[in-house]
């Protein structure tokens, strides 16, 4: 396959302008360069866990126990608690190849609007992290595929009772993709036929007490929910007729009851906690209720400052309303160990038994030389798409620039995992995902490795999986400028298919508030239905101005 190389001169020409044009180095005291730029990015992809990785037991889709909204705080001499930033980006993109399609590829030239507002407080009342940014899309050969995304993320702890009664909120909009197989690829970038709305929410009380010495407790009811618009029942491929989704999607409701009782360090040797914890997940159109209760005692027994020992018994009833055979009435139980020698620095590896599966789970996030950071963690669990999205919601932050990241890694989080199909499924997620972290002034190195792969427990659904790898180098230029290249391969079981996605920009801050990036970006694609292979060339400019 022969590819065209016209779209790939344009951004070397503007390349070559920009970095010919001046920029004005910036100096600390000693007269040595600094980077504030890469710091920004620096300090949003290897700040280290806002809180210690769960110890509700070994299993990846476990929460942690409830804490108050960790957020990036207003300065300390801002005029006001809330911190409110409007911003507005304009892109251009010129495509070979705008619908991803294997043939009748048409190039176009697509205008995206990009409004946000992001809001940050921290008062005795509330904390608040939330950016609503929606997109809007022209293009102007293929109108069909004119559109608006909406994009939100945003979490709230509101206090009712100063230090024990509370309200806890969560929400989310994404785009997700119906068939899958765009894992690496931005998903503003989703074919129209593909793409499907996603909207999850989630909020409750939570109310935190003291027992005795330094024992405390936690009492807290969540109601949550996924919801689910455009393209949500069965697809079909366009070439053939082939399924490439057997089920629709359909909205789901989670509800959560947790009382988790902790002791404490009891005389630095012997901490334990207590769970009891009733979910009931109940999708629509159908779909059924699925009911858990636990009951679960924790220990951890402290053989040195830095290594516990870990263990866990408990009991679970499992019912799924329409897949009776798969109830589970079950003992639970996992042992295992914890090394932890600083906040940043630890590693815990647990095996034990609970819904109906034996499996080790795992976290793992340690300097391996004073400028690289590893992480990996590892999880097993019964769930179903609707429950995953609203796990991944709770178990992601904001950060400072407006990023979604998963706090234990630090690196960006998506909701909804786009390399594998989004129908009604009650399956066992294996999920893995492992990395390097590099700063060396001025540069930034990441390498993310993951694997996922579903095996139905019910239901018309097959198996399928993937993995995949990124990896990216941010470059600091100057004080005002900054090279980027990354790319990602992924392999999805399921129709034998391979993704490809290369990318590289240059962003120069041409004052303050105003950037300007100039990017090439090359996808390909491959499948064992020929529709569903393409290749595309993109080069695309914009300006964003932060108010």
């Amino acid at each position: 396959m022969r590819f065209p190389r016209s779209l790939a001169v344009f951004p070397l020409l503007v390349v070559m302008a920009l970095a010919a044009t001046g920029a004005r180095a910036q100096t600390n005291d000693a007269g040595l360069p600094t980077f504030p730029d890469l710091q920004k990015l620096r300090d949003d992809l290897a700040q280290p866990p806002t809180s210690a990785p769960p110890s509700q037991g070994p299993f990846g889709e476990q929460p942690p126990v409830p804490s108050q909204t960790e957020h990036p705080a207003p300065p300390a001499d801002a005029p006001s608690p809330w911190l409110i930033t409007p911003q507005v980006q304009v892109s251009e993109t010129v495509t070979d190849n705008a619908q991803f399609a294997q043939a009748n590829r048409q190039a176009d030239l697509q205008t995206f609007l990009n409004p946000s507002i992001g809001v940050a407080g921290d008062t005795n009342l509330a904390k608040v992290d939330l950016n609503y940014s929606p997109v809007l899309l022209r293009n102007v050969v293929d109108t069909s595929g004119d559109r608006i995304d909406q994009n939100l993320f945003g979490t709230g702890t509101f206090t009712a009772v100063p230090d024990a009664v509370f309200i806890n909120t969560r929400a989310s909009a994404s785009e997700g993709s119906r068939s899958g197989s765009f894992g690496p690829i931005n998903p503003a970038d989703l074919r129209i036929g593909d793409r499907t709305q996603v909207l999850a929410y989630d909020a409750g009380p939570e109310w935190r007490f003291p027992l005795v010495e330094d024992a405390t407790g936690d009492l807290r009811y969540s109601i949550g929910q996924t919801r689910f618009y455009d393209n949500t029942g069965a697809v079909l491929s366009s070439a053939n007729g082939q399924p490439l989704v057997n089920t629709d999607i359909s909205d789901g409701t989670l509800q959560d009851l947790r009382l988790y009782l902790d002791s404490g360090d009891r005389g630095r040797l012997i901490a334990a906690q207590f769970t009891a914890e009733g979910t009931r997940d109940r999708i629509s159109n159908g779909g059924g209720t699925d009911d858990n209760g636990t009951i679960m005692i924790e220990s951890q027994l402290r053989l040195s400052p830095v290594f516990q020992l870990l263990g866990s018994a408990g009991y679970e009833d499992l019912r799924y309303s329409n897949f009776t055979f798969a109830d589970q009435n079950d003992p639970t139980w996992y042992a295992g160990f914890r090394w932890q020698n600083a906040e940043d620095s630890y590693i815990q590896l647990t095996y034990g038994h609970r819904q109906g599966i034996d499996s080790f789970a795992g976290q793992l996030h340690v300097p391996v030389t004073p400028l690289t950071a590893a992480f990996a963690e590892y999880g097993e669990s019964i769930t179903t798409p609707q429950q995953q999205i609203l796990n991944n919601l709770n178990n992601s932050q904001l950060t400072a620039t407006n990023v979604v990241i998963n706090p234990q890694s630090g690196l960006p989080q998506a909701l909804v995992v786009n390399e594998l199909a989004l129908q009604n499924s009650l399956y066992r997620d294996r999920d893995f995902r492992a990395g390097l972290i590099t700063q060396n002034q001025p540069n930034l190195y990441t390498v993310d490795v993951r694997y996922e792969d579903y095996i139905p427990i019910a239901g018309s659904v097959g198996s399928d999986s993937y993995v995949g790898v990124e990896g990216r180098w941010n470059h600091a230029i100057n004080e005002t400028t900054d090279f980027t290249m990354n790319g990602g391969y992924f392999i999805r079981q399921q129709f034998d298919e391979d993704t490809v996605l290369f990318q590289t920009s240059l962003s120069r801050f041409m004052t303050p508030s105003l950037i300007g990036s100039i990017g090439y970006e090359f996808d390909y694609g491959t499948s064992n239905i020929g529709a569903r292979s393409y290749y595309r060339d993109a080069v695309t400019a914009y300006l964003r101005k932060t108010f």
